[in-house]
């Protein structure tokens, strides 16, 4: 029978949980021979709280759209595009924490108020990821029927793991299982161990559901808000496991018998503080090169006789690869020798694996200037009808900007001292460059120290 349940946000305590899984053997006799763990993993955001909001979504065209306490919508006096996409960053854990899922029964409600609450047109996708890194691409979840239309409306999908996807990763499992460990059904321990020694593991290949993330495709008119989102999202596991060989493992069960599965690709779950001060030094990382690449350029135009400050920079929302993507290709392990000769081999590691992401940024940037995030869909709807970018648009709606920006995901060091950054710029018709900011960390703030153009136009 089940020896665990998943956290507090998962809906079911345990002798409910206990209780449903007896259920499960009763009504479903073609599955007799296996115990079941069936579980709820919820995910609500209030979007009348900004606070709440700006912690866990990511939105573009930041000039145009925002929580309020009336929900999310059009900023007032925001003139412009309708649409806008938003993406619940926070990602949702499936499972047990010794154990997770292959399948997942999604539900998603949105609200709305305001005058045109009950019409507004909304597309909901979801994703899924072993370790909360590397994602599946987005699925559809469809819309249900609601007639006449409300303000309130579901959606829902089901997502379902191949058992042709699954046979490598049990029959690793199996093989580990029968060397000399602690708890042969310990799967947390299982990728843990199996993650260090096939680095690439989870790239590609997904064996499970560990984590759900979603994204919501808007068309929010003046005066109408999104008021809140709310998963739910049921899923089963086996509840039939082995005899721990450690008597210490049943301690270790009790302790976490309410959690859901919480392994991550990065090994930041081993430790209670290890996603947190990696998200700080993202966001510090950013603010500095953006800081060291404005005053920079400041200098060069008052050079030219042209003083004028900066006061404002355009960013893609999501991070754009080591390269600008209308330039050159992906900056490679081999070519960050080039560019700086001697370089720490795991900051240059880390740079060519992190670089590859398409993440989104953290909201609140802070480089001593107004920070506007700006969706790849408005940029394409600002270009000129015989192709180029409308630059008089562009400076008519965000004057005094340092251009239009794209940022990798930085590397880091072993040791967190080192970071490694690129950032492409575009700021007129064939007018633009790309530069490799290294920096280090001294006394808890970071430092520019070098840095390398890759291209410029």
């Amino acid at each position: 029978m089940p020896t665990a349940t998943p956290r507090g946000r998962t809906g079911f305590p345990p002798a409910v949980l206990l209780l449903l899984s007896v259920l499960t053997l009763l009504f479903l006799p073609q599955r007799s021979a296996h115990a079941e763990i069936l579980g709820l993993s919820e995910l609500d955001m209030d979007f009348t709280k900004a606070d709440d909001v700006k912690a866990k979504a990511r939105w573009e065209d930041t000039d145009l759209f925002g929580p309020g306490s009336q929900g999310f919508g059009r900023k007032a006096g925001a003139r412009g595009g309708r649409r806008v996409t938003l993406r619940i960053v926070e990602p949702l854990a499936l499972g047990v924490w010794w154990r997770p899922t292959d399948n997942a029964r999604v539900r998603v409600r949105l609200a709305y108020a305001g005058e045109h609450a009950a019409s507004v047109p909304a597309t909901v996708y979801v994703r899924s990821s072993c370790g909360a890194r590397h994602w599946s691409e987005w699925h559809h979840v469809t819309p249900e029927r609601s007639d006449p239309p409300k303000a309130a409306r579901g959606f829902e999908t089901t997502l379902q793991v191949p058992r042709k996807s699954r046979e490598g990763y049990f029959r690793a499992l199996r093989e580990w299982s029968r060397t000399d460990v602690p708890w042969a059904s310990d799967e947390e321990a299982f990728v843990t161990w199996w993650k260090e020694r096939h680095p690439q593991a989870f790239t590609t290949s997904r064996p499970f559901l560990g984590y759900l993330q979603f994204m919501l495709e808007l068309d929010l008119p003046e005066g109408t808000h999104l008021t809140s989102f709310e998963a739910d999202v049921t899923w089963v596991v086996s509840g039939v496991s082995a005899i721990p060989k450690d008597p210490a493992v049943e301690a270790l069960q009790k302790r976490r018998q309410e959690e859901a599965w919480s392994w991550k690709a990065d090994g930041s779950h081993e430790a209670e503080t290890g996603a947190a001060p990696i998200a700080a030094d993202e966001k510090a990382v950013f603010e500095t090169a953006l800081r060291y690449l404005i005053a920079d350029a400041e200098q060069e135009g008052a050079k030219r006789g042209s003083a004028a400050p900066y006061r404002r920079v355009v960013v893609q929302p999501t991070t754009a690869g080591a390269m600008d993507l209308i330039t050159l290709p992906r900056i490679t392990f081999e070519a960050l020798r080039t560019y700086f000769g001697k370089l720490e081999r795991s900051l240059a590691q880390s740079f060519e694996a992190r670089a590859r992401r398409l993440e989104p940024l953290p909201m609140g940037l802070d480089p001593g200037v107004e920070v506007i995030y700006v969706g790849v869909e408005r940029t394409l709807r600002m270009r000129l009808p015989h192709g180029p970018y409308n630059w008089k648009r562009h400076r008519a709606l965000w004057p005094n900007s340092f251009g239009r920006v794209t940022l990798s995901s930085p590397g880091f060091s072993e040791d967190g001292s080192q970071a490694l950054v690129h950032v492409g710029r575009m700021y007129g018709h064939l007018a633009g460059n790309g530069t490799l900011v290294r920096l280090e960390k001294r006394d808890g703030t970071w430092h520019v120290v070098e840095t390398r153009r890759t291209w410029v136009s």
